[in-house]
């Protein structure tokens, strides 16, 4: 994944299968730290996720640093972000989009602190939590690759190109989900 190191991945309604399916086909070997935010956030979705694919995944703890190849999961009631020294933050800042976690802050912050090394995955899911990050994301030069919105059970976050739109973002629809590092 050329210069691309970071994924982001957000959804609610209908995503924790979705994300389970993705990690499913991801390599061992692969290049990037991803961020996970499925709404709403259990304790355990971490343990779901770490069974999924060949990538360990763990709940998501203050100041961890993001390293190549592992899966870091938002827990209940705490904001999933990026920071400006590549660490995990979390935040227990107001609800966002009435979420907390919420999509928005990590696409936002990925955005500010990340953007051109970083991939944006919308996933199934309901309203319009993320759409802002996905702007935001692509306005900063990241990357959004798109689940199939035939292949999502709720399409609300996988249209976004005609909700939010931002010229500069460049939008991918990659499946099947494996080629989704290989070919950013």
């Amino acid at each position: 994944m050329p210069d691309r190191d970071l994924v982001v991945i957000g959804g609610s309604l209908g995503a924790l299968e979705a994300v389970t399916n993705l990690l499913a086909g991801l390599s061992a070997d692969l290049p990037a730290a991803l961020l996970i935010v499925v709404t709403p956030a259990r304790a355990r979705d971490f343990e779901i996720f770490d069974r999924a694919g060949p990538l360990p995944a763990v709940p998501a703890v203050e100041g961890d640093l993001l390293r190549p190849g592992r899966v870091y999961v938002a827990g209940p009631d705490r904001h999933l972000l990026v920071g400006p020294d590549n660490r995990v933050r979390l935040s227990a800042a107001a609800h966002y989009n009435r979420l907390r976690p919420a999509i928005d802050p990590l696409l936002l912050s990925a955005a500010r602190w990340a953007g051109p090394r970083t991939v944006g995955v919308p996933m199934s899911g309901v309203f319009d939590d993320g759409i802002a990050g996905l702007a935001a994301l692509g306005m900063q030069g990241g990357l959004i690759a798109v689940q199939d919105p035939e292949e999502a059970a709720y399409p609300d976050l996988t249209c976004p190109a005609q909700r939010c739109g931002c010229a500069r973002t460049r939008w991918v629809r990659l499946l099947p989900w494996p080629r989704l590092c290989r070919d950013c």
